[in-house]
Parts: structure tokens; C-alpha cells; sequence
């Protein structure tokens, strides 16, 4: 009897374990990673988990695209960016789009960041987060046609 007892407040604490971890997911799911000294210019929620961020960074979109690359990230750079080379000499508006994805508890987190120039010593930061509530998404992080990007309307640069 006192090790069936046993056996049952273990189970129970194993199971309680696993939901609180459930319940702290879904309050307080992850933040995708942001540089060091950023500086929140805009925030947007369009869901619980479903977010937009517009930041400003001290550093060229070089240092940007090495922290997250560092933090997981896979990057798409415009051509000639970063060492990069290419043979197209377009001036896109972004220079980077870098994106990852974060498991916690049974979820999966997914983050985009678009990096724009913004002076030589800044740049612009379109920072996206979705959580999938229910399974981990689709299958591949989205391609991003550099030339289709642009940070939206209302973002205001620092003096």
C-alpha cells in the first residue's frame, strides 16, 4: 500500500510538471531574440503569440545579421551585403531577412526579422513572431524576396 501510495505522488507530480510547463508556454510564450541595446520603436498584436516589433539597433546590418545568425537564425542577404557577393547591383530597401523557430513545452515559436538600413551606424528592425498552438507549423521557414520588402509607414528614426 505505501508504495503504490509512492507511485501515485510521483505520477501525479510528473503530470503536474508537465502541465504547469504547458500553462507557463502559453502565458508567457517565448520573445524571439533581439540584439543588445535595441530601441522599441512600434509593438502590434494581431493574436495572443501573434506579434510585430519595430526596433532600431546600433550597428550596420552586418552586425545585426551576425547576432542572429549566432542566436539560430538562417539569414538571406542582398547580393553584395556582408562580404556576399553577387551580380546584382539592385539597391534593394532591405539588406537582410533572417528567420528561426523556438520549441518550448509542446509548442513551436517562429520568428522573421527583416533588416533595413537605416544610417551607417543603425538600422531598422521588422522584428515577426508566430506561435503554433497546434503543431509545429508549416513544414519550411518562408523565402523572402528582398525586393518585395520595405519597413512599414509609421516607423520613426531617432534624431
Amino acid at each position: 500500500m505505501i508504495i503504490l501510495t509512492a507511485v501515485l505522488i510521483a505520477l501525479a507530480g510528473f503530470i503536474a510538471v508537465q502541465v504547469l510547463g504547458v500553462l507557463y508556454g502559453i502565458v508567457l510564450p517565448p520573445l524571439p531574440p533581439v540584439p543588445e541595446s535595441i530601441r522599441e520603436i512600434s509593438h502590434e498584436s494581431e493574436a495572443h503569440g501573434v506579434d510585430r516589433w519595430e526596433y532600431s539597433a546600433p550597428g550596420d546590418a552586418c552586425a545585426v545579421v551576425s547576432f542572429y545568425e549566432t542566436n539560430g537564425g538562417s539569414c538571406q542577404m542582398a547580393a553584395s551585403q556582408c562580404g556576399h557577393e553577387g551580380s546584382d547591383q539592385v539597391e534593394y530597401p532591405a539588406d537582410a531577412v533572417c528567420s528561426g523557430q523556438v520549441p518550448f513545452s509542446i509548442f513551436n515559436m517562429r520568428w522573421s526579422v527583416t533588416i533595413f538600413p537605416d544610417t551607417a551606424v543603425s538600422s531598422l528592425l521588422d522584428v515577426r513572431r508566430e506561435v503554433y498552438w497546434i503543431g509545429t507549423g508549416p513544414a519550411a521557414a518562408p523565402q523572402f524576396d528582398l525586393g518585395q520588402l520595405s519597413p512599414s509607414s509609421n516607423a520613426t528614426t531617432a534624431p
